[in-house]
């Protein structure tokens, strides 16, 4: 069936440390390491395919893998729903979530982490349709509530992480995918980095299509 997917993210990082706040906790001027590991899986509601928009709503579970002290994760566990809505035509598609994140309340100096309403847009272009995919993404988070000093977190630029980046992936015919990128912060929020660099590989398992949508399967239609 492909109405389901289940997915996990293992980030591997490496962190530039410019500040004698992030030593203070024993960081060094460049650190490696792996990152907050998730895993998440989506439920394919609506089908583009059939409706003007597809709908999938998503649900994720965050574990502390990463060293908080370092800048490569939070130090506590998280969930969350990630609902999508997508479409996508021969050469151009589009994708719009908007979510919210569970996490535990945690301080450190004057950053009061939590909760996070979290939003993101991407649009992409297919010049090899079915093979070649360019993308550009818009990804950012609100903390909603006061911090351990009683002032708003909701907008503030620190708490308000905003980043936009691009990439590329290439669609092999054996159902392998790879995909590489350049990302910026367009905001001074928590986890907004000057650059980022990001690749990865998937791998997804479909059965026989219908192309031409007459409820025939391609290797049994004539009309393909």
């Amino acid at each position: 069936f492909d109405w389901w997917e289940v997915g996990m993210r293992f980030p591997f990082m490496q962190i530039p440390i410019e500040t004698a706040f992030i030593e203070s906790f024993g960081g060094k001027q460049v650190d490696y390491g792996i990152g907050d590991i998730t895993f998440n899986t989506r439920f394919r509601v609506l089908d583009p395919d059939k409706y003007k928009v597809g709908f999938a709503p998503g649900l994720f579970l965050t574990l502390p893998s990463g060293n908080e002290r370092a800048g490569l994760g939070r130090g506590k566990p998280g969930s969350g729903i990630r609902p999508a809505v997508s479409q996508s035509w021969d050469r151009f598609h589009f994708a719009v979530n908007l979510g919210y994140a569970f996490y535990p309340r945690a301080t450190v100096a004057n950053l009061t982490t939590g909760d996070e309403l979290f939003y993101a847009v991407g649009l992409g272009v297919s010049p090899i349709v079915g093979k070649l995919d360019l993308r550009v993404e818009l990804d950012g988070s609100l903390t909603p509530g006061p911090n351990d000093r009683e002032q708003e977190r909701f907008g503030d630029l620190t708490h308000s992480p905003l980043e936009v980046a691009a990439s590329v992936q290439y669609k092999f015919g054996n159902g392998i995918a790879v995909h590489g990128g350049l990302g910026t912060g367009l905001t001074s929020g928590f986890g907004s980095p000057a650059l980022r660099v990001f690749a990865g590989a998937s791998w997804a398992k479909f059965g026989p299509g219908d192309r031409d949508k007459d409820g025939i399967l391609d290797p049994d239609d004539a009309c393909v």
